[in-house]
């Protein structure tokens, strides 16, 4: 016979068994309810609640009761005992898992139709993504790019007409539109400008020729005069300034009057433009009074210059109806490179030298000596 505190051992521990069985099926049965919520299982647990917790466990209870002191039921006797009442918890876990297998495949079947009705709409939302990518890559974005080319073309002075543009949206189409309009006053603009610019051209040479004979006239030498200087400076050049004056001029206009008088300044003018070489200046400074600046010059190579042209202008008729020529009076000033003397100087100098040839009987050349009697004329 098994000691009493043996079986008091064995009697709370089963207790404690006991208390752990309920608890743990309290919360499946809580847990079955909401995920599998079927008859069949409903029915199960209350037969394996009836079984097992009513009669299989009461079984339990009588065999420690009865025979645990004793030791007089075999294992075998209360195994048949014991048994049938477990034949209700076998078929609830076969229901169990059969129904867990059915909501599996459901569940299954629908995500595979929701992944297919995904896939379905995804493809969908991507074929009209590519359409309206095409759509709007003809319509927008390629002629807004054709758009970015053509503005910068004309910011850059290209305002030649565009290749036409395929259909677009209305928005760019009104932007091109406008371009059109922008290019068109930008033309006109620019003709405007140009018209200007060739206008300026023509009143500048208006402004420096001198009508008659298209000579520099005494304005623009004037202008043109000290970057003449400061060149010749700079690269150690000696030039000569010449006055040179049609003598008995006044005779020719009031013996053949004033139209063969203006044919005879520009006779003259072109005669002596003609002996003249790269970067000399010839001027018509008033009247009958012409300026030469000689470049790259010595006082002996001047002079001889301008021999050659004083006896050209006596020996060619200027004036083709008459036959008529002339003669000229000439005074020259040398000016050194780096020499301090200014254009006021300068011409002052050739000027007296001008009026000793006409006192001393015109047609010819002086180059020296120095007027009693000054004419300031710069």
């Amino acid at each position: 016979m098994a000691p009493p505190e043996r079986d008091q051992a064995y009697m709370a521990r089963m207790r404690s068994a006991e208390g752990i069985l309920r608890t743990l099926w309290s919360n499946s049965v809580g847990m079955a309810d909401k995920l599998l919520p079927n008859p069949e299982i409903t029915a199960l647990l209350a037969d394996v609640r009836r079984d097992f917790f009513e009669n299989g466990l009461a079984l339990l209870h009588w065999a420690v009761d009865e025979h645990g002191a004793k030791n007089s039921l075999s294992a075998s006797d209360l195994a048949a005992e014991f048994v049938p009442y477990l034949q209700s918890s076998e078929q609830l876990r076969t229901a169990i898992v059969t129904q867990s297998i059915r909501t599996l495949e459901r569940d299954a079947a629908k995500a595979l139709g929701s992944l297919v009705n995904s896939a379905a709409l995804t493809l969908g939302i991507l074929a009209v993504l590519v359409v309206v990518a095409v759509f709007f890559s003809r319509a927008l974005f390629s002629p807004l790019m054709r758009l970015h080319s053509d503005v910068l073309a004309l910011a850059n002075g290209n305002n030649d007409t565009p290749r036409p543009v395929p259909a677009m949206a209305q928005e760019v189409d009104d932007i091109f539109a406008g371009l059109a309009i922008l290019r068109d006053h930008i033309g006109a603009k620019r003709a405007l400008e140009e018209e200007q610019r060739r206008l300026n051209r023509r009143l500048r040479r208006l402004a420096e020729t001198d009508t008659l004979t298209g000579l520099l006239n005494r304005r623009a030498l004037l202008t043109r005069i000290d970057a003449v200087f400061r060149r010749a400076d700079r690269i150690g050049e000696t030039l000569a300034v010449a006055l040179f004056d049609i003598d008995h001029f006044k005779l020719v206009n009031d013996t053949h009057g004033h139209a063969v008088g203006d044919e005879v300044l520009a006779g003259v003018a072109r005669l002596v433009e003609s002996t003249l070489q790269s970067g000399d200046f010839l001027a018509r400074i008033g009247g009958e009074e012409f300026v030469i600046i000689l470049r790259h010059m010595d006082e002996t190579t001047a002079f001889g210059r301008l021999e050659r042209i004083r006896l050209l202008l006596a020996e060619t008729p200027v004036q083709t109806a008459t036959g008529l020529s002339v003669t000229a009076s000439f005074g020259m000033a040398m000016r050194p490179a780096g020499s301090e003397i200014d254009w006021d100087g300068i011409f002052s100098l050739a000027d007296q030298r001008l009026y000793l040839a006409k006192n001393n009987g015109r047609n010819r050349v002086v180059v020296d000596g120095i007027s009693p009697e000054t004419r300031r004329r710069a």
